[in-house]
């Protein structure tokens, strides 16, 4: 411990509590624990500490939520902060066998990647709706396969944390997103480079059309590449999946950026 600069809890909240409970209770029974038994939390006042909290960021005591970084989903109404926390991708059904299903849409992914500009992908934009989120494998595969034909998906500001979000970028889907929604990475990756931006509250048919009349076809095989360059970090299997990295390098960022020098590694 005296080496580490970062103090990782691991506090599981699907094995410690039912479906639905509140997490508020398990976190402050949690930091009662970690203030007694481990100096560093009071040598720091938890500013050194990490914990994951899923989609219950607004339920986190004040003291947690206010010194140490959260790692989360930005779910509708997230307390997750812009400038101290880190927002990851969620897993997604279509996930928990990728190789079978990249293994599937190979003959789709030959087709629509033949040419270089747009991959090849025949329809232009999708709207990822609230109800696009997967309850089944069979409704994944299905999906997916839209996916891999479309070059551009839109991603209205409530519906940035779920399936819809990291299974477009994991197949290459181009995202449209509004400016100001809470995105994976957003702390080391540039979703303007990969994405195309729209004015917040603007996720209007005539605005995408508007958005994407001023992206060339080289500005589109641009943003292809870009988001080629960490599509891998919306998968969390092994071996495709980089997440567990980009969520490091996440966290890394987020340490230096507030001043704690001794970055060496991650102590859990």
């Amino acid at each position: 411990p005296g080496r580490a600069a970062l103090f990782y809890v691991p506090l599981f909240f699907t094995q410690r509590a039912p479906a639905g409970a509140a997490v508020g209770p398990l976190v402050a029974r949690a930091l009662s624990y970690i203030r007694h038994a481990h100096p560093p939390w009071n040598a720091s006042g938890g500013s050194d500490h990490v914990w994951f909290v899923a989609d219950a960021a607004c339920e986190v005591p004040r003291e947690v939520a206010s010194a140490s970084t959260l790692i989360g989903h930005a779910a509708p109404g997230s307390c997750l902060s812009p400038a101290k926390d880190v927002v990851v991708p969620t897993l997604t059904p279509a996930q928990i066998d990728f190789p079978r299903y990249l293994l599937s849409l190979q003959p789709a992914l030959a087709r629509y990647n033949a040419s270089v500009v747009g991959g090849g992908r025949q329809q232009r934009w999708l709207r990822r709706s609230a109800a696009a989120d997967l309850a089944t494998a069979a409704d994944a595969t299905a999906d997916l396969e839209t996916l891999v034909s479309t070059r551009f998906c839109l991603h209205a500001k409530a519906n940035v944390s779920g399936s819809r979000l990291a299974d477009s970028i994991a197949l290459g889907c181009i995202p449209l997103v509004e400016e100001g929604a809470a995105l994976p990475y957003a702390n080391i990756i540039s979703w303007k480079s990969a994405g195309v931006m729209l004015p917040p509250g603007a996720a209007t048919d005539a605005a995408v059309e508007a958005a994407l009349a001023g992206v060339s076809a080289d500005d589109e095989h641009a943003r292809r590449a870009e988001l080629a360059r960490f599509g891998r970090g919306f998968i969390w299997w092994r071996p495709e999946g980089r997440a567990y990295e980009f969520t490091l390098a996440a966290i890394g960022e987020r340490a230096a950026a507030r001043g704690l020098s001794r970055l060496r590694g991650v102590h859990s």
